[in-house]
């Protein structure tokens, strides 16, 4: 029986020596998990390696490395989403440039429209003489048509 206890006690013993991990581990495992993309998973690991030992000075690099990281990263999306207000609010001021246009366009069409448009004398001269010249050549014209029609005179044949 006595080498069943044994036998027990060093298996439970080489057993919990498997499952404890060293600080080293938790920096091994920070490291895999920073290189493969997992960030948060890396600092809880890192966290936990320096719970074990505080003076792991691999340990305490790694964490500054995913810590510096993970600022940048909110510095960089709070900078994106303050270029996103930045063109939403230049987008607005713009649309709202356009509809102020467009509607001073529209307020200037309705006065001319709903104002008679007011020639100079000289103007309605012109404009005159332009349609009496117009008329002059149209009567020509038609003389010239009525001169060149000639009637004849059909004799019936039935």
């Amino acid at each position: 029986m006595m080498r069943h206890e044994m036998a027990f006690l060093v298996m439970l013993m080489l057993g919990y020596g498997l499952n404890a991990q060293t600080a080293k581990d938790y920096f091994h495992q920070g490291a895999q998990q920073y290189i493969f993309g997992k960030k948060q998973e890396a600092i809880a690991s890192v966290q936990q390696g320096l719970q074990i030992d505080p003076n792991d000075n691999e340990l305490k690099e790694l964490y500054e490395i995913l810590m510096k990281e993970e600022e940048e990263k909110k510095d960089k999306n709070q900078n994106e989403d303050k270029k996103d207000e930045e063109k939403n609010d230049d987008e607005q001021n713009q649309d709202q440039k356009q509809d102020q246009e467009k509607e001073q366009n529209q307020e200037q069409q309705n006065k001319q429209q709903s104002q008679p448009q007011q020639m100079s004398k000289e103007d309605m001269e012109k404009l005159l003489q332009a349609l009496q010249m117009e008329e002059e050549k149209l009567q020509k014209k038609l003389q010239k048509r009525k001169v060149k029609v000639v009637r004849k005179n059909v004799t019936k044949d039935w």
